[in-house]
């Protein structure tokens, strides 16, 4: 039930930022579109944790192996 759920979370996570995406579509004033953006992105960052809280510290342990990996790459000298 935990794995479900923290799966949920994480992929409601992905729609909040995908929403993002969607904002020029629509007519709001910049003021709007700033406020919606933040918070969508709060809620995107709250949801992914929450997320990964439930779906525990093996998954989190790969996610955060792999961000490391992506910045050592991206960093490095060749």
């Amino acid at each position: 039930m935990k794995l479900k759920t923290g799966l949920v979370l994480i992929i409601l996570s992905t729609i909040f930022y995908l929403l993002i995406l969607l904002l020029p579509l629509f007519e709001f004033t910049i003021t709007q579109k700033t406020v919606l953006i933040v918070i969508l992105v709060i809620l995107g960052e709250l949801s992914f944790y929450i997320g990964l809280l439930f779906v525990g510290k093996i998954v989190w342990q790969k996610y955060e192996q792999k961000i490391k990996d992506m910045f050592c790459n991206l960093f490095s000298k060749n």
